[in-house]
Parts: C-alpha cells; structure tokens; sequence
C-alpha cells in the first residue's frame, strides 16, 4: 500500500548552512504527524516546502501518487494555518474564511455552504460577521483554521498553531484540535517545539535535529524507546538524567564518572551488555529516593526540591561536591535540602554511545 504523502530525499542549504540533509518520510491518510525538535532543526522549512511556499534544492514530494515539487503552492490544495494566525484585519470573519475560496474562483451559494461548514466546525458560526480585532486568540485560531479547512485541502499544515496562546488556553485548544482531526480526518501535519503538544495531539511524531530525522514513531516509542541521546534529554518534562558509565573490568561493577557503582536488578542485567563507556538514559519519574542506602542506589545530596502539586522535583548532586545533578520526580515526602540521600534506579530508559549519542543497543 502506497504512502498518501511521500517525501523522498528533500534537500535544503542556505550557503553552506544545510537546513534538511535528505529528509524521507512517508505519512498515511488522515493521519495526525507532529514534527518536533528545537529551534533551528529544520521543521518549519520542512512545513514551508511541503506547502509549495519555498523550493527544496534536491528530492521528491507526492501527495496521493502526483509528484507535486514543482506544483504552485495554490494549486496543491493544502491548508496552512500560519503561527500568528494571518488573518486579514480589514476583513470580517466569513470574508477571511472565504479567501481562499474566492482564489479558488468557488462563489455564490456553493461558497457560502462551505464557509458555514468549516465555522460550524470550529464552533464559531455565530462570530461570521466579527471583525479579527473582536476577537480572542483562541477564536482567531479557530477562524484560521476554518479558513484552511473550508478549501476542503488534501493536507492540513500547522505551523506552532498553540505558540501564542496563554498555558491555561494552549490546554483546551489542544484537546480541539485533536476533536477536529477526528471528525474531519484530514491529513495533518504540524510543527511544534513544545514535546507536550507533539505528544498528546499526534498519531506519530517525527523528531528533527539539524535539519535531520533522528526518530520517527508513536508518542509513546519516542518516549519510552528513545533512540539517541538527544532524544532522552529532549523528550519529558524534566527529561531523562542522562549519567557517564564506565565498565572497570570487575562483572558487576561500574564507575559513574570516577565514583564506584554496583548497579542491582534489571539495572544491573542491562548493564551487564556494556563492554565501553557509555551514558544511560534515567527518567525522572522512574527513580526513587532514600535516606538510607539500598542495592544498587546511588549517594548524594539532596541540593533543592521544587512542589509541583501534586508531586515534587528533586534535584540530587550524587557523590561529590560538584558532582552532576540528578532530577528525581516523586509524590513520596522528601527530607529537607542538605540532607544526604540516595537515588534508587529501577528502569534504563536507554544505553548510549558517548562518541555518536546512538544506542549501544535496543533495550526491549
């Protein structure tokens, strides 16, 4: 079964700055694809070439079997919902959302249904005739939106669509943005930095750095299985304590840096696989705290605790003054700061290798 979008070997460089090295990538239809990575890794010109707004130097686009790389982005019939929403301030909300139309030569009654429909399915019939200037960011999201739906596009293009919203609002439109894809099952494709939105809106997200994909899966493979290192420091909130381990020739025995480490359990049959030095991977919500030392823990001092509701932050210098910082997330109680504690491992979220920051080996 083929691919509904396919992007083969697309390459951009802006001097001798490469901004995608050879992108590949296949999506599905309506699927909901998040492209998420740092500022700078390539995603929104990735967004930008897919909408026909800039030329890729080198590679291949097809949407449902046409090649459409050199096809005008006004005749690729994809939806683009720009970060700042892009509405045009002098007109009202049916004329914004009715531009489109109007390029596309579609009028009269047959324009005006559709205009209905995509206000009715952001749940904003009622604001048709508002002015943008009436209306709050949340709402001019929903009229961008409409706007981008109402051509009825063959793929929906997001770019950060949630990055100016306040962190109360940026909640619930999440949850209605996921609605809408649902019931319209358009092929989606959005550009985040924010690993929150990627992770709880999209069916697969593709994780970029410097102008590469570096991991492409479910939310829950990128989470759970990271394949490098940039992956497991970049995804979570905090994200995995990443700590440098060192086989000393002794089975069972390791360095952290230059402190001895007998690691216990299934930490210590995962690490029995290690021949080189390597970082492992720990999430923060895997670790626990004692006052006292158990197999396999490891010593410190507890320097700060931040309350987060609900649960608290440690943050645990292990071994020595100047020793890394360890972030341990618990809803157990926690002694004061200064007190010496020790951090108890019980899952590797990843083993990598400290030249390339790539998997030593797969851990499941």
């Amino acid at each position: 079964m083929s691919a509904y979008l396919s992007i083969r070997n697309v390459a951009k460089t802006y001097g001798r700055s490469i901004a995608l090295n050879r992108i590949e990538m296949d999506v599905c239809r309506g699927e909901f694809l998040a492209l998420l990575g740092p500022s700078g890794s390539g995603k929104t010109t990735l967004l930008r070439i897919l909408s026909g707004l800039l030329d890729a130097d080198h590679g291949e686009i097809t949407l449902e079997g046409r090649n459409i790389s050199r096809t005008p982005a006004w005749e690729r019939d994809i939806g683009l919902v720009f970060q700042n929403y892009a509405l045009f301030p002098h007109m009202d909300v049916r004329t914004n959302v009715g531009f489109g139309l109007e390029m596309r030569r579609i009028r009269g009654s047959e324009a005006a249904r559709r205009i209905d429909e995509a206000l009715d399915t952001v749940s904003m019939l009622e604001f048709g005739s508002r002015m943008p200037s009436e209306l709050s960011g949340g709402q001019q999201q929903r009229i961008a939106i409409a706007r981008a739906i109402a051509i009825k596009p063959r793929l929906l293009l997001l770019d950060e669509p949630l990055s100016n919203l306040d962190a109360v609002l940026r909640q619930s439109v999440r949850v209605e943005l996921r609605e809408l894809h649902d019931r319209t099952g358009l092929t989606t494709i959005m550009v985040t930095h924010d690993q929150v939105e990627a992770l709880t809106l999209s069916d697969r997200v593709a994780l970029m750095e410097c102008g590469e994909v570096l991991q492409i899966g479910s939310p829950e493979d990128l989470y759970q299985r990271p394949a490098s290192a940039f992956a497991a420091s970049f995804l979570g909130s905090p994200p995995a304590n990443l700590l440098p381990v060192t086989p000393v020739g002794v089975p069972g025995e390791f360095k952290i840096g230059e402190m001895p480490w007998k690691p216990a359990g299934s930490v210590a049959e995962i690490l029995a696989r290690l021949t080189h030095p390597a970082n492992i991977a720990l999430r923060p919500e895997t670790l626990s705290l004692s006052e006292n030392h158990l197999p396999g823990s490891i010593p410190g001092k507890l320097k700060a605790v931040e309350y987060m509701g609900g649960e608290r932050l440690a943050h645990v210098e292990i071994f020595d003054e100047g020793g890394p910082i360890v972030l341990v997330r618990t809803a157990a109680e926690i002694p004061e700061p200064g007190t010496k504690v020790f951090v108890v491992p019980t899952v590797i979220t990843g083993l990598y290798d400290t030249e390339n920051g790539f998997e030593v080996c797969r851990l499941d």
